[in-house]
């Protein structure tokens, strides 16, 4: 049986597309699959075994302590296929293949544009930052045998032979989940989960639910956390947060159980160049659900939602025409449930993990049947 090692830093263990995708996928197929991340503790789900290497408090110790510790861990699993996720990894990718294993490089994000939206770094380095991060990247992926991007543009800087686009699609369980009936008492809720940062809309998403209740009651639900607590202060501080349900992280189980309840979805990003090249992954999810979408107006996002009618596109800045389409919704509740429906049938006809997955297995075969230094 061949083990195959996936390490992340930065996610969790239980990220969706590292283990509900990915590493279940593989363990499915019959490989021995390994999760190394920062975690506490050891133990096996769903038949892919954790293991932990413990936390830091802070970046620079992730970044020189932890890096240490997943790549002793790494090496102690005797893996055949190494994949790891978050560029701060490169050093260990890159160890890892001196040491004559077969790595893969899952690129989640166009890192270098990516890190010119930090709010966390001071706008003086970003730059700077950027062009270290892009020229790391261009250099370390000529030594990894493939390249797993999430979405196309993000390929478009390195070797094309080793480049493999699996896009992070819905699986079957998104599917599952049926969208309920709600009370008449009950204030119909609007969802948003995931990351919560300014270019995720969030200041927006409240000002925009503010108007709503100016007509109509309405809860803005968070299933997410904030990346800064800046935000998370900055953000409780508007009016428009007394009518904001904050439930903070949630298991996917209890996710499914909100989306299952709720009356729509709310995905209104804005355009940093990150976005408007990528479709957000969200926006599957809540089409999944069966929720219509209210979603940012960029042209690849328009396009989905037109062809499938199953939502209505905005512009994210402007509160206003959020808060319009929002009500649309709410009023037209037939109409919005039509949306959801055609939403869930397009997911399950185009937009499948299942036509994803059979890209991940075949670069696995092919890595597995090749002998290392023949990439």
């Amino acid at each position: 049986m061949k083990t195959v090692v996936h390490l992340t830093s930065v996610h969790s263990p239980f990220d969706v597309r590292i283990f509900h995708k990915e590493c279940i996928s593989l363990q499915r197929e019959g490989y021995r699959v390994v999760i190394i991340a920062c975690y506490d503790g050891v133990e096996e789900r769903a038949g892919v075994l954790i293991r932990g290497v413990g936390n830091s408090k802070n970046r620079i110790g992730r970044m020189t302590k932890i890096l240490w510790k997943i790549f002793r861990q790494a090496i102690k699993e005797k893996g055949d296929i190494y994949h790891f996720h978050d560029p701060e990894l490169i050093p260990v990718g890159m160890l890892l293949k001196l040491h004559g294993k077969k790595v893969i490089y899952d690129i989640h994000e166009h890192v270098p544009r990516q890190i010119l939206q930090k709010e966390w770094l001071s706008t003086i380095v970003r730059k700077p930052v950027a062009w270290i991060i892009n020229l790391t990247e261009l250099v370390a992926a000529r030594m990894f045998d493939r390249l797993s991007i999430a979405w196309s543009a993000i390929g478009d800087r390195f070797p094309e032979n080793k480049v493999v686009l699996i896009r992070n699609y819905p699986t079957d369980t998104d599917l599952t989940i049926q969208n309920g009936k709600m009370s008449l008492d009950d204030p119909p809720s609007i969802v948003f989960f995931g990351n919560v940062t300014e270019e995720r809309g969030i200041m927006e998403m409240i000002k925009s639910v503010e108007l709503v209740n100016q007509e109509r009651k309405a809860t803005l639900k968070i299933a997410g956390k904030f990346k800064l607590e800046q935000t998370y202060r900055e953000a409780q501080k508007l009016s428009g947060w007394r009518y904001v349900d904050y439930l903070g992280w949630l298991n996917r189980e209890d996710l499914f159980n909100l989306a299952s309840r709720a009356r729509i979805g709310l995905v209104i990003t804005h355009p940093t160049a990150n976005y408007i090249e990528s479709i957000a992954i969200k926006l599957f999810e809540y089409m999944a659900a069966g929720l219509p979408v209210v979603a940012s107006n960029f042209p690849s996002w328009v396009e989905v939602v037109d062809k499938h009618k199953c939502g209505i596109t905005v512009d994210p800045f402007n509160i206003y025409k959020v808060a319009q389409a929002i009500e649309w919704l709410l009023e037209h509740a037939d109409e919005a449930s039509a949306m959801g429906n055609r939403g869930k049938a397009a997911v399950k006809e185009y937009y499948m993990w299942e036509y994803e997955e059979q890209k991940l297995l075949d670069m696995y075969k092919i890595l597995s049947a090749t002998p290392s230094g023949k990439h």
